[in-house]
């Protein structure tokens, strides 16, 4: 029979066998280093510069070889751009909105990678901000909400609009709007005709969302899903890597609002099939970081600069991360969090779990706003009556010695 105990000795075992693997670290980007920058990759390259360091705004932009391991120095930015955005459709790159230092920005670019210029295109049909959220479908960009810059604060959070840029056609177009709470720092990935959308924070009113939806680009329909699962120090926020690898939201470096380390260094994975979370502590290698370089090329996710508000430091390491190896050592070797099998139907739930699991675990149920609704004690099988719960979501959590480990929703018709 193992034992917790045996649990954590079969992570540490792994963290080093493997996850030296998984973490590599690369050569270290050459410019200062920075947070709040833009990157996207073409190809086998990966780009990334802008920003700001300790005293200004910059607009550098770096070039990283992926095959050489080295970085190469490219023309600047078409301005000082931090908080921006980037987005790469077809193999061209477009960024734009963030702030200068000064004012927040409009502007539109394109990246001409090849005489390594930027084009001027159409200025964004919006309100001037930050910190909105970019992904692409059908070869479209999606903008979807930002930030107003009043007085350089970063602080007033000012629509959920999603704008709709057509580049083959250099236009803009009012898409929809999110109806949840207005933030920034969100994360949004499209996975299918399927945008996924929601965590972040609103500075203005120190609010941060766990709250997560999905939204039919096809019908233009919003729905809920499993929110991400809080701790007692992480109430929601965002993450400075976050990743898509077989069906799964991967999240690294999460921003939350609290300040106890271990939580900041989790892995967060979200399968988007069956809408569930889980939780692997401590599972990220890379030391923790906010606004940072963050893309992938096919399944590996790269990461780096930022920076630790916690410790006060500013970051130019990079890493780059197989997205494969990351999971495999917990989902195929530690299985007693891979193998646990939630079963929901309208009127019950069915929870299975290892033996050694059980010991010390516990079912939360909770309304889909947090509210407590009741916790159980878990065995090896344990069977939860939903029949008395009137038609609404709800969200289920089962935490393993006070951590949670996996989370999901409840729809009851």
């Amino acid at each position: 029979m193992k034992s917790i105990s045996t649990l954590i000795f079969i992570s540490l075992y792994f963290s080093v066998n493997i996850f030296a693997q998984t973490f590599t670290r690369i050569s270290d980007f050459p410019g200062d280093a920075r947070r709040d920058v833009i990157s996207f990759s073409i190809g086998d390259r990966i780009y990334t510069g802008g920003g700001m360091n300790k005293n200004k705004f910059l607009k550098d932009l770096w070039e990283y070889n992926t095959i050489t391991n080295k970085w190469t120095k490219k023309n600047d930015l078409p301005a000082s751009i931090a908080i921006g955005s980037s987005i790469v459709v077809n193999g061209i790159c477009y960024i734009g909105l963030g702030g200068d230092g000064t004012k927040s920005l409009k502007d539109w670019w394109q990246y001409d990678e090849l005489n390594d210029n930027w084009i001027k295109k159409a200025d964004f049909p919006g309100k001037a901000g930050f910190d909105g959220a970019f992904t692409s479908w059908k070869n479209n960009i999606y903008v979807i909400g930002d930030s107003e810059d009043a007085n350089n604060s970063r602080v007033e959070v000012i629509n959920n609009e999603i704008w709709k840029y057509c580049p083959a056609t250099n236009t803009w177009s009012l898409f929809d709007k999110f109806p949840g709470k207005p933030r920034h720092s969100c994360i949004a990935v499209v996975s299918g005709s399927k945008l996924i959308y929601g965590f972040g924070q609103n500075e203005s009113t120190n609010e941060w969302y766990s709250d997560m939806c999905s939204y039919d680009l096809e019908n233009h329909i919003w729905k809920n899903i499993a929110p991400i699962p809080s701790t007692p120090c992480h109430p929601g926020g965002t993450a400075n890597f976050a990743g898509v690898y077989n069906n799964k939201i991967i999240m690294l470096s999460t921003d939350c609002n609290g300040d106890v380390q271990e939580d900041f260094n989790n892995l967060y994975t979200y399968n988007i099939i069956s809408d569930e979370w889980t939780i692997y502590k401590m599972a990220n290698k890379i030391p923790w970081r906010v606004y940072g370089l963050s893309c992938t090329i096919a399944n590996t996710g790269y990461t780096g600069l930022g920076y630790d508000y916690l410790s006060d430091i500013w970051y130019k390491d990079s890493w780059k991360i197989n997205l494969e190896e990351l999971l495999m050592p917990y989902e195929n070797n530690i299985t007693e969090i891979g193998n646990i099998k939630v079963n929901v139907s309208n009127q019950s739930m069915l929870v299975e779990l290892s033996k050694d699991l059980s010991i010390d675990s516990t079912l939360l149920l909770n309304t889909l706003d947090g509210k407590k609704i009741k916790d159980i004690r878990l065995k090896e099988k344990t069977e939860v009556d939903l029949s008395y719960l009137p038609s609404s979501l709800y969200v289920w959590t089962i935490l393993n010695k006070g951590s949670v480990i996996k989370s999901g929703r409840i729809y009851k018709d």
